[in-house]
């Protein structure tokens, strides 16, 4: 009797987790469309903002992205002045991949020599993530608002990098280089980014003529920082407006 009652007792745990297993393989997404809805559905409100940049810059940016970098401009708020809030900075880099979940992941590049070493590379997971966050599909779904525009982008991130460059004090030491991570990528990349920033150009060509103005300290920065005239060079902080 009782082997008859264990008997009983272990096919009715089967079954339940055979229907149990059922239930949950209905609830699975079955399209790539509803896995990444369910994904971005899945980021806290308090992490919204900070994902929102993340996919922006990932999807959009000029070259690969290290972490640090990643780490930085999660801080920039075009919004406020002063834009930069070094507060904000993720103090752990690799907290990108908490907040955006599955969608991002992390890989070492090769180093490339002393001025270019080995670094974490942070960049979308999978090239369809990109495809879908810059689809019209993303609009019909739940999570509308991580749909990425373009122009749009191109613009936030133009302006973010200009505003970035116009908060770095001159004069500019290695220190502070070292511990400002994307002011290599927002002196190269900016302009490139205005290109593309659709019916935004005109007002931030005008943010960029401050720029560009040789009594604006930050002329002097963008220029040790990044030459355009020579573009494989490393940083010049010893370069000045005097020289030739």
């Amino acid at each position: 009797m009782f082997r008859w009652a264990v008997c009983q007792l272990d096919t009715l745990a089967k079954c339940r987790n055979r229907t149990m297993l059922r239930k949950s393989l209905a609830t699975l997404p079955q399209t790539l469309d509803q896995t990444y809805d369910r994904i971005l559905s899945a980021i806290s409100e308090e992490d919204c903002v900070y994902a929102m940049r993340i996919l922006q810059w990932l999807t959009f940016s000029a070259r690969p992205l290290s972490v640090r970098e990643v780490a930085e401009f999660v801080a920039l708020d075009v919004a406020r002045d002063p834009a930069f809030d070094r507060d904000e900075v993720l103090e752990d880099p690799l907290e990108a991949l908490t907040i955006c979940s599955s969608l991002v992941t992390i890989s070492t590049n090769q180093a490339k020599g002393k001025s270019d070493p080995a670094q974490q590379i942070i960049a979308l997971a999978h090239y369809s993530v990109q495809e879908y966050l810059v689809s019209d599909r993303i609009q019909r779904g739940p999570t509308k608002q991580y749909k990425m525009h373009e122009a749009k982008c191109h613009g936030g991130i133009t302006d973010g990098c200009l505003k970035y460059l116009q908060q770095l004090q001159q004069p500019i030491s290695e220190e502070v280089l070292h511990t400002s991570a994307l002011a290599r990528y927002a002196a190269e990349f900016w302009s490139s980014h205005l290109r593309q920033s659709g019916q935004d150009m005109e007002r931030l060509s005008q943010q960029a003529m401050g720029l560009l103005s040789t009594e604006n300290p930050a002329y002097l920065t963008w220029i040790q920082l990044y030459n355009p005239d020579s573009p494989w060079m490393q940083p010049d902080l010893s370069k000045s407006l005097d020289a030739p």
